[in-house]
């Protein structure tokens, strides 16, 4: 017979770095918080790359009266685009706390998780984690939605003038000044995201007439039915966006994929996306915490580029 589940203390906890032994406790932290286990194999990729030049920091909370954990905190440090500043974005990652852990434990976390960078970042997030974050003065600034497309959407007009070629790093281009805040990523987010596990990944360079447009990231899912993809990054669009989808759909089609899943923030992406047939699935809200000061910001171009959205639910 099950025994009961011993209660965690609201005492104080002890956080340190996180090491492959905590694997296994963190993974059935995230069953006990989340509802669905993140395996080992996984969480070692997530929280523990040694890719170079990856800014990435996990730490697990102890609880000081037993030893076990009871909450994890990570985080993602990324460049972005945000006005004229080049400003570091941090992700909070994994953010989660055993459900019968409270008081300063949980204070404990939500102070690391937000303590770097020049703002913090969160798309998305859990009923548990959201009023945490109204204490750490995250300010909810707009949303963004996640849909599928058919890859069929792909023959209803070519790519143009676009070819792939094997990923090799682009020349930063910066956008206006007054457009939106993207992201800028950098070859070591761009392969640590490649290095997922669990998912086939396809890392390309977008060429138009022999100039390196930047980055394309996409994923199979085989685990399945039948193989489900995710267009996870494109290049940010000079003219057409439209083109950039429909190059992503045919690579995916090629890969056997029946349809694809894509997330979009800014109006320009959203048509684009409607238009070739796209169905919204889930919308999640974006919450950031301006702690250095940068100008306001209303705008956003996201992707599933941001934190470690990009591999859940392929």
């Amino acid at each position: 017979m099950p025994q009961p589940q011993k209660a965690v203390s609201h005492n104080a906890a002890t956080l340190r770095p996180t090491t492959e032994a905590d694997l296994p406790a963190i993974s059935e932290l995230t069953e006990a918080v989340f509802g669905r286990r993140r395996s080992p194999e996984v969480l070692r990729w997530l929280l523990l790359s040694a890719q170079p030049g990856l800014d990435l920091q996990s730490e697990v909370a102890i609880n000081d009266d037993d030893g076990r954990i009871v909450g994890h905190v990570g985080s993602l440090k990324c460049l972005y685009q945000w006005g004229e500043h080049i400003a570091v974005g941090a992700h909070p990652m994994l953010w989660m706390l055993h459900p019968d852990a409270r008081g300063r434990i949980g204070i404990q976390l939500g102070h690391t998780g937000t303590r770097s960078g020049d703002f913090s970042l969160v798309v998305g997030g859990t009923p548990n984690s959201k009023p945490i974050m109204e204490r750490r003065r995250f300010v909810r600034t707009a949303t963004t939605t996640e849909l599928r497309l058919s890859t069929d959407a792909a023959g209803a007009a070519d790519a143009g003038d676009l070819e792939l070629r094997p990923f090799e790093p682009a020349p930063t281009r910066l956008l206006p000044a007054t457009g939106p805040v993207v992201s800028l990523p950098t070859p070591a987010r761009l392969n640590w995201l490649a290095a997922c596990p669990t998912l086939e990944t396809r890392l390309f360079s977008v060429y138009r007439h022999g100039k390196n447009l930047g980055p394309m990231l996409l994923y199979v899912n085989r685990r399945g039915d039948e193989p489900s993809g995710r267009i996870v990054h494109l290049p940010r669009a000079d003219g057409d966006w439209g083109a950039f989808v429909r190059l992503a759909l045919t690579e995916l089609a090629s890969a056997g994929c029946k349809s694809a899943s894509i997330l979009a923030t800014c109006d320009n992406q959203l048509e684009t996306v409607a238009a070739l047939g796209g169905e919204p699935f889930y919308e999640r809200v974006i919450y950031f915490r301006n702690q250095s000061g940068l100008p306001e910001a209303s705008r956003w171009h996201l992707s599933y580029l941001e934190g470690d959205l990009a591999y859940r639910r392929v």
